[in-house]
């Protein structure tokens, strides 16, 4: 009965399937694909009703279209508007090696530079040809980073920051103790500001065919004219909106690719997606902060992959600073727990770092950006104290206690000697299990990852040279690699995102508060005392 259901239903889909042939093979008109680059591209949809009103491309779909393209007859040519760009290092990355492979799938891709600085400058340059608007100013100069530090106007307001670290490089609480970075940091920010430019003045000089010195002497006679770019061969042509464009183009967004196969009727293998995204704390799925990663949305998230008989490899999306020790070890065992049955391949995004390496680290195979920020193996404390702010606005607090130490988490004094010592041990503890699961996680001795935790950041590149991961790649790449563990076939499978129901406020928040919500939970967290496994490095170079 089911045989002769599912025959009946093919021939529904024949005359469908005609129609689509007739368009395919009759409609021979050219095709412009145009690919509108600029703000913000998330890796999937966020689902917020507030971001429904426009329609917006995610990498994702760029990488799906720009692969429909190159198999489509009809598309001629793709042109790409490029305006200014949110989002750290590796999702840049991801946008030019989707522009990049669909060149080498053969697609003639031009470029046009509605802005131009270098970060714009370098995902344009994996296209086949440049082209730069008349009117823009290139701010192409090379890489800068900036940290605000509120120490100074912490102590005008009679607001003190006590902090307890374990890792030499753990500064995460620096821009809220101190008037300017330490000596660790600043090398550690200096290391990673070299990697990156150097990653990107190497691209631009092999994508364009010059020496790495020209590149470099175009950032330092910047800013540039249009014709002062092309002229030193980082560009190809200064031209204009109306001269560039195609009158009817399809926008990548809408367009659905050459006409498709008979659909198979046969299950095909799933391989799931579980994100592990912001801020890690404890919790439930019912989190205020949107951004936000909670035990047990994440943990259950994994339970759902490995009990779906259907689910043959999970990758797991992390993009996340870290936070609380205690979450990051409760997600590290249920990673550990899924890998166990199931091949887990972590695909990190623009940070992955201190707690989001933790829980990384539990995972059959790690690939990271070149730019990913990650590693940060170590833990810091935080307390803030407030006793001369409340002094200041005519405040005071008094307090009624039973215990020498039952007051020790209020914010109007500070750590007596004997408890400092304590939270002291407390992190060095946190810190061997942070250094012993790293080691379980990834089949090394402690003597390897010793000299590379201590709390710094690391590059993906410099990450994979050190290795804390597998593979440099995107979340393409990432799939494949899980695909082959996995034993299907990477044309043959079938993706499927297991996260938990967002509430209704998380998806009215709009993406831009959640900088701010994340910085608010960081300050929220070091007021309980929690040991966080938290990234003291948020570097969206410009």
């Amino acid at each position: 009965m089911i045989r002769l259901l599912r025959y009946a239903l093919s021939w529904l889909f024949v005359p469908l399937l005609l129609t689509r042939w007739a368009i395919a093979r009759f409609s021979r008109k050219p095709s412009i694909l145009l690919v509108n680059l600029e703000g913000s591209h998330p890796h999937r949809p966020t689902g917020g009703l507030l971001d429904r009103a426009r329609p917006v491309l995610t990498r994702r779909a760029l990488r799906r279209a720009l692969r429909e393209a190159a198999r489509d007859r009809r598309v001629q040519t793709v042109q790409v508007r490029i305006g200014p760009l949110a989002g750290g290092h590796a999702t840049l990355y991801e946008l030019r090696e989707a522009l990049r492979q669909g060149r080498e799938a053969g697609l003639t891709i031009e470029a046009w530079l509605a802005w131009a600085d270098t970060r714009t400058l370098w995902v344009a340059s994996a296209a086949s040809r440049v082209h730069v608007a008349p009117e823009t100013l290139v701010l192409a100069t090379g890489l800068s980073a900036e940290m605000t530090f509120f120490g100074p106007a912490l102590e005008r307001a009679g607001v003190e920051v006590e902090v307890l670290a374990a890792g030499t490089f753990k500064s995460a609480m620096e821009p809220f103790s101190r008037r300017g970075p330490s000596d660790a940091n600043r090398a550690a920010i200096d290391a990673l500001l070299d990697d990156l430019h150097g990653r990107i003045v190497a691209d631009l000089a092999a994508a364009r065919g010059l020496e790495p010195a020209a590149v470099l002497a175009a950032f330092e006679a910047g800013p540039l004219s249009p014709a002062a770019l092309v002229e030193r061969g980082l560009a190809d042509a200064v031209t204009s909106e109306e001269a560039f464009f195609a009158e009817d183009p399809i926008p990548a967004w809408a367009y659905d690719g050459p006409p498709r196969p008979t659909p198979r009727w046969r299950a095909r293998p799933r391989l799931a997606v579980v994100e592990v995204r912001g801020t890690i704390r404890d919790g439930a799925f019912e989190d205020p902060n949107p951004s936000g990663a909670s035990i047990r949305a994440v943990c259950d998230s994994l339970e759902r992959a490995r009990k779906a008989r259907r689910v043959r490899g999970v990758l797991l999306h992390v993009d996340s600073p870290g936070g609380s020790a205690t979450a990051s070890e409760r997600m590290w065992h249920a990673v550990r727990k899924l890998a166990a049955e199931k091949p887990v391949v972590v695909w990190m995004g623009d940070v992955a770092a201190s707690g989001g390496y933790y829980l990384a680290s539990a995972a059959t195979a790690v690939v990271a950006a070149p730019g990913t920020l990650t590693g940060s193996i170590g833990v810091i404390m935080a307390r803030v104290v407030a006793d001369g702010l409340l002094s200041r606005l005519g405040l005071r607090r008094v307090r009624f206690q039973r215990g020498t130490h039952a007051g020790l988490l209020s914010p109007t004094r500070r750590l007596l000697p004997d408890e400092r010592a304590a939270f002291e041990r407390h992190i060095a503890d946190t810190y061997q299990l942070f250094l012993d699961r790293v080691c379980t996680g990834r089949g090394r001795e402690e003597a390897w990852l010793r000299p590379i935790a201590e709390g710094r950041v690391w590059t993906g590149t410099q990450a994979l040279e050190r290795g804390l991961v597998d593979a440099l790649g995107t979340e393409a790449e990432a799939l494949r690699l899980l695909a082959e563990k996995a034993g299907v076939d990477p044309e043959v499978r079938e993706i499927r995102l297991i996260q938990p129901k967002r509430t209704l406020i998380s998806r009215l928040r709009p993406g831009a508060l959640a900088p701010a919500l994340e910085a608010l939970e960081l300050l929220q967290l070091a007021e309980e005392s929690s040991a966080l496994a938290w990234c003291p490095v948020r570097l969206t170079p410009r």
